[in-house]
């Protein structure tokens, strides 16, 4: 398999076992190399010590060119060439006295060869080392003691069988390492398109709650017998489409045909963070991002009636999509008292908590009882508690018929956590196990849905 495409274990299998293979090889060549010039006689030490050198140096050279990479074709073919004439000279360095060839230090440093080609080679050029440099041992043999050499071929030809051994054993580890980086490939891929449904599904819902939060209230607004004047209407109409084009334009192909509510791709819907409107990257709130009390205040003048203010000093900046979904949380929480709760008091509080923002909606109205809201509705499992759960945040809503309502919107300190299992958004444990559904966004996406946050806050500034 070519380098490029080679997975991590097969990878690291091949170094680590070529790197291994060639270091054990010099160090048995130094060693037979020793023994060597230990057991001749002194009528063969000069040309022992002649061959053991050499092998000693050639071991050397060929090592660093190998790790170097240098020349690998003219160093496989000189390092053959090597070693079958240093078989061919065993006459000459092995011992007469020494009467089994399976102890010639020759044959133990060119055994130690042909298993490392296995290794270090293609199979072709192993099996070629291997019955080169077997025939050229047992040519040796003969030149050498053309008396004895029959008994010696047995020793020989067992050459081939490490050869094969080495090579199957090669062979073996190399396909299960192959069968690792499927998987881990198979996996990675899985996660892939795991991230990349769950990733649609939010843009989905993000763009159902932008639908709520503008064209849905706009007509129930129009809708209502008391109704605010035309102008209102139509300056509330013209910043809904104002949004929509700016989520259309930032947006990408969105969910996966026949999602969510069956009309397959959902027009407009954006990409992983390229909304602005509730994507869940997390950098620190003080590196980039918006002016969360800017973008606060510049929702605050769309809603009717007396709404008392507290920011708290030092809210400083946060990411545009956390900004984006703590507006769009606190406005549908507006629009809800306005609709439904005859309110006579209104009260908007955000401060920073351990690094994260906590926005409070009070208001002393009638109040309701959250578990019996349906399903269904979806301002507030999908405008409210799905939107800050896309963020990594929470929404606890505290209410009771006859008595004050408490919306409180909490997005914790950022961390570098890894993201946990996407969790239902606008179900109670989405709401309060928001903090572990964390996961990193497009950084282009991240950027355009800042400019959009921007450009809202100055519009409306």
């Amino acid at each position: 398999m070519p380098s490029a495409a080679r997975g991590p274990a097969e990878t690291a299998f091949v170094s680590v076992g070529r790197s291994y293979v060639l270091r054990g090889r010099a160090i048995v060549v130094v060693c037979c190399a020793a023994f060597a010039l230990l057991g001749t006689g002194p009528d063969q030490l000069a040309a022992t010590a002649t061959a053991a050198g050499a092998a000693v140096a050639w071991t050397g050279l060929h090592l660093r060119w190998w790790q170097r990479g240098t020349a690998p074709i003219a160093v496989t073919c000189a390092d053959l060439g090597f070693l079958a004439a240093l078989c061919l000279t065993q006459g000459f360095t092995v011992p007469a006295a020494q009467e089994q060839h399976g102890h010639a230090w020759v044959l133990v440093a060119v055994s130690v060869a042909v298993v490392a080609y296995q290794f270090t080679h293609p199979p072709l050029v192993g099996v070629t080392a291997a019955l080169l440099l077997t025939g050229a041992d047992l040519w040796g043999v003969m030149l050498g003691r053309p008396d004895t050499w029959p008994e010696a071929v047995p020793q020989v030809l067992w050459l081939l069988v490490q050869a094969a051994m080495g090579c199957a054993l090669y062979q073996l580890v190399l396909r299960r390492c192959r069968a690792e980086d499927r998987a881990l490939a198979a996996a990675a891929q899985a996660r892939r398109r795991h991230k990349l449904s769950r990733e649609r599904r939010r843009a989905e819902e993000e763009y159902l709650a932008v639908l709520h939060d503008t064209c849905s209230a706009t007509l129930l607004m129009a809708s209502a017998p008391a109704g605010p004047p035309a102008a209102v209407l139509r300056a509330q109409a013209a910043r809904d489409v104002a949004r929509l084009e700016a989520l259309r334009a930032a947006g990408a192909p969105g969910p996966a045909p026949g999602a969510g509510n069956g009309a397959g791709v959902v027009p407009g819907a954006a990409a992983p963070g390229a909304t602005g409107y509730g994507e869940e990257t997390q950098p620190s709130p003080g590196a980039g991002g918006v002016e969360l009390a800017t973008v606060l205040a510049a929702e605050l003048p769309r809603h009717p009636g007396a709404i008392t203010t507290s920011m708290a000093p030092g809210i400083g900046r946060v990411p545009a999509e956390v900004a984006a979904a703590l507006r769009g949380a606190m406005a549908e929480a507006l629009r809800n008292t306005a609709r439904h709760a005859a309110a006579s008091t209104v009260r908007v509080a955000c401060e920073r908590e351990e690094g994260g923002v906590v926005l409070r909606v009070d208001d002393d109205g009638r109040g309701f009882d959250p578990a019996v809201v349906p399903r269904h509705r979806w301002g507030l499992s999908g405008s409210v508690v799905g939107r800050m759960a896309r963020i990594g945040g929470a929404a606890e809503i505290r209410s009771r018929p006859g008595g004050p309502t408490a919306v409180v919107l909490t997005w914790p300190a950022p961390d570098r956590d890894e993201p946990g299992p996407p969790l239902p958004p606008g179900s109670a444990g989405a709401a309060r196990h928001g903090h572990g559904a964390r996961s990193g966004a497009v950084a282009d996406g991240a950027a355009t849905a800042r400019e959009t946050t921007e450009r809202e806050a100055r519009t409306d500034g």
